[in-house]
C-alpha cells in the first residue's frame, strides 16, 4: 500500500538471506553510479531505506552495467566513450513486533 508512510529510521540492517524474525516488506531501495564504489553505494541505499522508515534491508543483487557515450568532434564525427556504472539493491523490510 503506497499510502501507508513511516517514520524514518537511525541505522538500518543488513541482510544477505530472509531474516528468522517476522517482517514486512516496504518497498525496493536501489543505488547506481559511475564515480563510487560499493562502499558509498551501501551508504547510499541504507540512506534511501532508513528515509523509508526501513529496519533491514534484504539484499538483492549487485552487479555492473556498461553504457556508451558520444561526443561530437570538431570536425565531424564522435568520439564514443564507455561508462562503466556499479549498481545494488535490495528490498527495505520493517519488522513487524
Amino acid at each position: 500500500d503506497e499510502s501507508v508512510t513511516y517514520p524514518p529510521t537511525d541505522s538500518v540492517e543488513i541482510y544477505w538471506q530472509q531474516p528468522q524474525r517476522p517482517y514486512k516488506i516496504i518497498g525496493k531501495v536501489s543505488a547506481t553510479s559511475e564515480d563510487f564504489g560499493e562502499d558509498a553505494l551501501f551508504k547510499m541505499l541504507k540512506k534511501k531505506a532508513m528515509a523509508a522508515g526501513a529496519h533491514a534491508i534484504i539484499m538483492g543483487g549487485t552487479g555492473q552495467g556498461t553504457s556508451v557515450v558520444a561526443y561530437p568532434m570538431y570536425g565531424g564525427g564522435a568520439a564514443i566513450i564507455p561508462i562503466t556504472s556499479t549498481r545494488i539493491e535490495g528490498i527495505a523490510i520493517r519488522f513487524i513486533d
